[in-house]
């Protein structure tokens, strides 16, 4: 279908995409593909003015990251949330301790 009626770039390969986390799809095109069973078709309504059909030939979970490789992240992410709490509880005892006027 997608050869003889798609205007898509990729209408001269059947409309086959190549793997896609669901995160960079539109989310109704991801909903359709991750509700439908494998190889089935789903339909799309019309959204956009164009109507599409979307198959999943085949879902895979991605490889989880390894500890080490998110090491850092994780370790900045802690260190700004303790870094906020402080903060956080500095800025109420100056509430608690002055004054403040709006005007």
């Amino acid at each position: 279908m997608a050869r003889a009626y798609s205007q898509d770039s990729r209408a001269e390969n059947g409309g086959e995409w190549d793997w896609m986390a669901k995160t960079d799809m539109m989310p109704a095109i991801a909903n359709a593909a991750m509700s439908t069973k494998q190889a089935a078709l789903a339909s799309l309504s019309t959204w956009r003015r164009a109507t599409s059909s979307v198959s999943c030939d085949a879902k895979k979970l991605r490889t989880p990251h390894s500890l080490e490789s998110k090491r850092l992240e994780i370790e900045r992410m802690i260190s700004q949330e303790k870094s906020k709490a402080a903060i956080d509880s500095w800025m109420e005892s100056v509430r608690k301790k002055h004054v403040i006027k709006r005007n």
